[in-house]
């Protein structure tokens, strides 16, 4: 059995933690057993899942409180070289947007660990002045470069030199139903006729929510029978719901935390609308348009997400006369039951990628 180890920051409801474990159910457990090693402490949410697979979850410790950020670093770095020598792993899989990660995967190699994958899963982050310093020093090491598309690899590694992962899922699942969209709207009380705009993604200056809220103010003003459905959490929550009740749309924006059932509650939606400042590769975004959804998205999303004809991607300079206007187009677009996805969706089927993944752990690294 090869014992692989993920490096993440969390193990919540997250694109790049539902990857994971996207990844971790069908993969054969006979063969590959996953733990993972988080950098806080934590009820994560998908904690028990981990379990029941088989895996366990490892806590390295944020040591937050009154230190130097680098010192900070430096001092994980050493305690999870330890680590490393006390559990030994085949693979260890790091999950990452910054390059100060290289710390991580410098301590690894050091560790005696043969594999070493660095996984890009976006295209920005902050604390950019570290990302700049240590990005220079990944190009030496013996690692696995991998990442979720073409910029996110630019943006870790500084070119594209990189194995693409794509963020797959099973795309069947998210397959478009009638009689689970009827029974949602019902549920929330939704009319049948009323244009349902919707959002899925943790509530963070990176998806943006401030401008969707600004949007639907617009949207609402001429056609008054629209909601808006907002699926996640995060620190910006309550400012984005104090956002919508001061333009008095708490009536119509329906903010329903994290879920459990995002494939179904996709089916009550007529318009998925993401506005985000950057991205890596929304798995979001790809399940909503296997789900035959018509997408309306910003152009600093990477045009790689796109895999359905029923796409629209736009400037976020672009008035919101010209997103309420792409709204209308596409919420009046025709029929869902056929999603009209591209040839190359096919890549994002989860089955394709755990055959990629399979064949990246089994891949020597330098201490071979």
């Amino acid at each position: 059995m090869l014992k692989v180890l993920h490096v993440t920051g969390t193990m919540n409801m997250g694109g790049q933690e539902t990857f994971i474990m996207n990844v971790f159910r069908r993969i054969d457990r006979e063969k590959y057993r996953f733990d993972f090693l988080c950098s806080g402490d934590g009820n994560y949410y998908y904690a028990a899942e981990i379990e029941a697979l088989g895996g366990k979850i490892f806590h390295l410790g944020n040591d937050r409180h009154g230190i130097n950020p680098i010192y900070r670093w430096l001092t994980r770095r050493r305690k999870f070289k330890r680590f490393l020598q006390d559990n030994p792993y085949d693979v260890v899989h790091i999950h990452t947007a910054n390059a100060i990660s290289y710390l991580h995967a410098k301590a690894a190699l050091d560790a005696g660990v043969k594999r070493v994958v660095m996984h890009s899963h976006n295209s920005f982050s902050y604390g950019r002045a570290m990302h700049r310093h240590y990005k220079k020093g990944l190009s030496r090491l013996g690692i696995i470069k991998a990442a979720c598309g073409r910029e996110a690899a630019e943006w870790l590694f500084g070119s594209a030199d990189a194995e693409i992962i794509y963020n797959g899922i099973d795309l069947d699942a998210f397959r478009y139903n009638a009689d689970k969209r009827n029974a949602l709207r019902g549920a929330f009380e939704v009319e049948a006729d009323t244009v349902v705009l919707g959002h899925v993604g943790r509530f963070d200056a990176q998806k943006n929510h401030a401008f969707l809220i600004r949007i639907f103010d617009e949207y609402v003003k001429a056609n008054a029978n629209a909601c808006f459905v907002l699926v996640g959490a995060g620190d910006l929550s309550g400012e984005i719901k104090a956002q919508a009740a001061g333009l008095g749309l708490s009536d119509k924006v329906l903010f329903l935390g994290v879920r459990p059932d995002v494939a179904d509650l996709l089916n009550m939606m007529d318009v998925f609308v993401m506005p985000s400042l950057y991205e890596g590769l929304p798995l979001t975004l790809i399940e909503a348009q296997a789900n035959g959804l018509p997408v309306l998205l910003s152009d600093t999303v990477t045009e790689a997400a796109v895999i359905s004809q029923k796409a629209v991607r736009l400037s976020l300079g672009d008035g919101f006369d010209r997103w309420c206007k792409a709204i209308n187009r596409l919420a009046g677009s025709g029929h869902r039951a056929e999603p009209l996805l591209t040839s190359d969706s096919k890549k994002y089927d989860i089955g394709a990628t755990v055959l990629q993944l399979e064949e990246l752990y089994k891949r020597g690294g330098q201490n071979d």
